[in-house]
């Protein structure tokens, strides 16, 4: 894909304006997928987190490791980091055990549903670093904190039909928009990098050819 200007532009800054996905004039101020800055921030956030009692993301995560130590020696393999004996990605091994207890009924599909929810709000917070056209129901001027982003990651407004993530809630929408501007522009980077290394070999290679005047 051949990269525009505006798309060069915004490749190498640690941040990025990105739309509210109703189109109602909001933009939104996220850090660059894999920045510094943002490595910092995820791991400051855990690091401070106080600590927490024993909840549903916690017992699952118990479950997924003692089904992992339970498969037979010898089956899958630990070659590749994050990945139990059984050759299955935690990820995958997540969403199994989580399905299983849903078909069990230890836990509930609105469990399910608002762990996911409170993982992206969690992940977006530490994305989101400011917005502009953000304002309250009387118009006013409603300026960013991270206290105010959170309480608008989680919002569970479900979205009017004929918008974007009708059906959904607010916060989801929201969550999901920062999460995919995070990694657009992460993109961009990549593919920027990548055309500039083609056309310095080109410019290598052309060099080579032409050889001594």
């Amino acid at each position: 894909m051949k990269l525009n200007i505006l798309s060069k532009a915004v490749s190498f800054r640690e941040t990025a304006w990105i739309p509210d996905p109703w189109g109602v004039g909001a933009e939104f101020e996220v850090l660059r997928e894999g920045c510094r800055r943002l490595r910092g921030r995820a791991k400051e956030r855990l690091s401070a987190a106080p600590a927490r009692q024993e909840t549903l993301r916690a017992v699952v995560g118990k479950l997924l490791r003692e089904t992992a130590a339970k498969a037979p020696e010898g089956e899958g393999t630990d070659e590749a980091p994050g990945q139990a004996r059984t050759g299955r990605t935690i990820n995958e091994l997540l969403r199994e055990t989580t399905a299983d207890l849903v078909d069990e009924g230890k836990l509930a599909p609105e469990d399910v549903l608002g762990m996911r929810r409170e993982g992206a709000a969690e992940a977006a917070l530490d994305r989101l670093v400011g917005w502009r056209g953000v304002t309250t129901e009387d118009g006013e001027e409603w300026t960013f904190s991270e206290e105010r982003a959170l309480e608008l990651l989680t919002d569970d407004s479900i979205v009017d039909a004929g918008l974007v993530g009708e059906g959904e809630t607010v916060g989801a929408v929201l969550s999901a928009t920062v999460l995919a501007g995070s990694r657009m522009v992460e993109r961009f980077r990549t593919e920027a990098l990548e055309e500039a290394e083609g056309e310095s070999e080109a410019g290598s290679d052309s060099g080579a050819s032409a050889g001594p005047a």
